[in-house]
């Protein structure tokens, strides 16, 4: 399975369109700078670590017929360009699969992609994220874009169903777009926790609960509902410490509110279950 792993004279290489699958750690720590895929390629998968540590490679093109692509199979690379045609058919984006690429400023997730895997990109330089046009993702898994320091916008696509927990802590987000007709049900555990540069988010109609410090510890300014929101519950530390937290208008769904939601804004002047009518 690792069949030219520590191969670093091994620069270059054109794989046959025969293959199906590529092995766990093919490639690993090599001298790999070039990697094409034949026409027509068959290839179903990338295994795990097929790519890992193969600093030299740069960019790389994705075949169409791939479907996954398995932990840790770029990860530590020097990859600054990955390119997924139209047509892909990839589905999952595999544990750290692009964790620790320092080199990897951008990326367009195909809109095939039904699951992002937990730090998928933890800790990559990440500048720019955008999703293809009737994107089917359905998840992002826990730590997924942990501590990307670099990111500083995302425009989460409508058919997102579960963000798990602390997938954009530690980020440099400043604005987080829903998507219209947005699936969200939960905002989770610290899933912006510690985004200190985000002062503004509108948290869309489909969210019911706001669980605990789903925001603690940001840097946000203030807080905004869309039309028709949802919401029923804010758990227990929702918005710890949040002290430059100023203005909040609470949605007339809203059915509990924890009352340690907001410890420490300090600076909310306005006693929050009072003003939404509700029992602390």
């Amino acid at each position: 399975m690792c069949a030219f792993e520590y191969c670093n004279n091994l620069q270059s290489i054109e794989l046959p369109p025969s293959l199906e699958v590529l092995g766990d750690s093919a490639f690993a720590t090599g001298g790999l700078q070039s990697v094409t895929f034949g026409s027509h390629s068959k290839l179903k998968g990338i295994g795990e670590r097929a790519f890992r540590n193969c600093t030299r490679l740069s960019s790389i093109e994705i075949p169409a017929s791939i479907e996954f692509i398995d932990h840790f199979a770029f990860a530590k690379s020097g990859l600054q360009s990955i390119v997924f045609p139209d047509d892909s058919k990839l589905e999952t984006i595999g544990f750290n699969v692009f964790a620790d690429c320092i080199h990897l400023t951008s990326i367009e997730i195909p809109s095939s992609v039904v699951r992002i895997c937990p730090q998928a990109f933890d800790k990559s330089q990440l500048q720019s994220i955008v999703f293809h046009p009737h994107s089917q993702l359905k998840i992002i898994e826990e730590y997924a874009f942990y501590g990307c320091e670099n990111l500083t916008s995302m425009t989460i696509p409508s058919s997102v169903e579960d963000i798990l927990v602390s997938a954009f802590q530690k980020t440099n987000l400043q604005t987080v777009t829903f998507e219209s007709n947005s699936q969200l049900k939960k905002i989770k555990y610290e899933t912006f926790g510690d985004c200190k540069s985000l002062k503004t988010i509108e948290i869309p109609p489909s969210v019911e609960e706001i669980c605990s410090n789903a925001f603690t510890n940001s840097g946000l300014v203030s807080l905004t509902f869309a039309p028709g929101s949802q919401l029923k519950k804010i758990h227990q530390h929702a918005f710890l410490d949040c002290r430059d937290l100023v203005s909040i208008q609470l949605p007339s769904s809203l059915e509990e509110v924890h009352q340690l939601a907001f410890k420490g804004c300090t600076n909310l002047s306005v006693p929050l279950c009072e003003k939404a009518g509700l029992d602390n």
